[in-house]
């Protein structure tokens, strides 16, 4: 992501108002505070519809907006355009903190987002198009502290993954 990003801040700006009056650099932000991940993420599609920089959008999708909430039990389906490659990928669920906890490691700061990675299937067929996972909460991962997402790996080549993506984010409400 680029360095340019700007985040809202419940602490505000170190340094008087951003350009933008209300967004705050991340190089910023005060040892401590506290981002939203949702808010980085909605800058990021501001940054790319403007610079035209990156593709935002993946080929894997949800349906749903970035930090919507789906309810536990529910049938979530990924989407994909099906290819007609006889290779799979593998798909995974993260989960993690939607801010992260700031702490310094000597001059450095560390960003540590508390993710948990669950491998839903090591072999999902590029031809299937999609996949259905019935929600859940993971380890009492649920509402706004948390968000969800499902990553991609694919292309593998002398031992290794080479291209990865994913989906938006989005929070699970328990039931």
């Amino acid at each position: 992501m680029p360095a340019s990003i700007l985040a809202s801040s419940s602490q505000g700006p170190s340094q008087g108002p951003s350009q933008e009056g209300y967004l705050t650099p991340i190089a910023d932000l005060a040892l401590g505070s506290r981002i939203s991940l949702v808010d980085i993420e909605a800058q990021a599609v501001v940054y790319s519809l403007q610079r035209k920089e990156w593709p935002y959008e993946t080929q894997w999708t949800l349906g749903l907006p970035s930090g919507a909430y789906v309810g536990e039990g529910t049938d979530l389906v990924v989407k994909w355009n099906p290819e007609d490659r006889t290779d799979t990928f593998r798909l995974t669920l993260e989960t993690f903190l939607t801010t992260p906890i700031i702490m310094k490691d000597g001059m450095n700061d560390v960003w540590n987002f508390e993710q948990i990675y669950h491998v839903l299937n090591e072999q999902v067929n590029f031809t299937d198009g999609s996949f259905t996972w019935p929600v859940e909460v993971i380890d009492s991962r649920e509402g706004e502290t948390y968000l969800y997402t499902f990553s991609t790996a694919y292309d593998y080549q002398n031992g290794h993954y080479t291209s990865y993506s994913g989906t938006l984010n989005f929070h699970v409400q328990a039931s």
